[in-house]
């Protein structure tokens, strides 16, 4: 399969290269009149007006979203020793891949698909694709930073009212296995209150769970089963989210890798059809 798809993930990136300028967003059009670290601050902007919008419409503690999406996706700036929320983040395989564009994400997002990936989180606030599919119509909606982080203010809101405190639901977001949810936690922690959360609170927290994930390390039979329930658990809180029944959910990735498939049959079509007019062309001259 892969031997089939590397030819066209080169040309899928031609593709890309080739689009006209109006398809890209807005920070990419003036990139000409802007400095690198310009343009990265702005690129960061795209999260950060949606995280700063929501904590004060949705009640969310004020710097809390910011301090995910950075705990997310944050991407170091050399130049001005700062890190960055980046909208067009994808991770899979345990690598998260900071990209220029929304149309390179996309790109790398719809490769990944066609090579048999569905466990992929994408945009400011990691959204996983896989245990999420039914949150976004379409992968371009999902990597919208409004989108994006909208969903996610709802989902943590969810796992507010189930886990009763927001630290609880801060590492139930990021994994219901109690090594990886302690270590994010105290991560988060410490980001919150370098954004100027709750520092009082931040500090705490940060305390606790690394202890708590000390003694939870030396524990590997308890590491192992949560291991194991730690994709059950997602689906079922998506499900309970969604109200939805498991039988009738759709397959991971379904929705999403037949789109893209479409999309790239249409790309396909349309170069054979140019090349056909290309030929017939060169023909017609040398007659």
């Amino acid at each position: 399969m892969k031997q089939i798809i590397r030819p066209f993930k080169e040309l899928a990136l031609l593709l890309a290269l080739t689009l006209p300028a109006w398809v890209l967003p807005s920070v990419e059009a003036h990139a000409g009149s802007l400095n690198a670290a310009e343009i990265a601050k702005k690129t960061s902007e795209l999260c950060v007006a949606q995280t700063t919008r929501l904590e004060q419409s949705e009640g969310v503690p004020a710097h809390l979203l910011k301090a995910i999406s950075l705990a997310e996706t944050g991407r170091w700036q050399k130049g001005t020793r700062e890190n960055l929320a980046w909208p067009w983040t994808v991770t899979a395989h345990g690598r998260g891949q900071h990209f220029d564009s929304k149309e390179e994400a996309l790109l790398e997002v719809e490769i990944l698909m066609t090579e048999g990936v569905r466990n992929i989180d994408v945009g400011c606030m990691q959204i996983n694709l896989k245990y999420h599919e039914d949150a976004f119509e379409t992968l371009s909606e999902a990597l919208d930073p409004k989108a994006n982080t909208e969903y996610a203010t709802r989902f943590l809101k969810r796992l507010h009212e189930i886990e009763g405190d927001w630290m609880g639901a801060v590492g139930a977001y990021h994994s219901s296995t109690p090594d990886r949810n302690l270590k994010y936690r105290s991560k988060l922690a410490r980001i919150w209150g370098e954004e100027g959360g709750d520092v009082q609170q931040a500090e705490i927290e940060t305390d606790e769970l690394l202890t708590a994930s000390e003694v939870i390390e030396d524990n590997t039979d308890q590491l192992a089963a949560s291991e194991e329930e730690e994709s059950r658990q997602i689906r079922e809180l998506n499900f309970a989210f969604y109200g939805t029944d498991e039988a009738q959910a759709p397959q991971p990735g379904g929705r999403f890798l037949a789109a893209v498939m479409q999309r790239h049959d249409q790309q396909l079509q349309g170069l054979e059809a140019r090349h056909m007019a290309a030929m017939q062309l060169a023909e017609r001259r040398l007659r």
